[in-house]
């Protein structure tokens, strides 16, 4: 994963809550990635941002455990869209020689 990456969340479950926790389905932009030695890689997102609180790594925005995400498959929405407008111009090929 990389940061400007859009990802879905598939668990939300937190052992300890200090704010807003993500949607499970919802899609999130990362914003931040970090490796604490330890614990394991955390993610921040765009779309939330929560304050500050004292933790054992220093006084921080926590994250969220990056395996709790998934990457977004934006190929698929592509596909499916380009399929779309090909059976589009189809009908209207066929529209112009039988009308309507």
């Amino acid at each position: 994963m990389k940061v400007g990456q859009k990802v879905v969340c598939v668990n939300n479950r937190c052992q300890f809550v200090f704010g807003e926790l993500p949607a499970v389905g919802e899609i999130y932009t990362i914003r931040d990635i970090r490796y604490f030695p330890g614990y394991g890689v955390g993610i921040w997102l765009v779309e939330i941002v929560n304050t500050p609180v004292i933790t054992v790594c220093g006084k921080m925005e926590m994250g969220f455990a990056v395996e709790r995400f998934r990457p977004v498959d934006e190929s698929f929405g592509e596909e499916v869209s380009e399929n779309l407008q090909k059976h589009f111009r189809a009908l209207e090929r066929v529209y112009k020689i039988y009308g309507e």
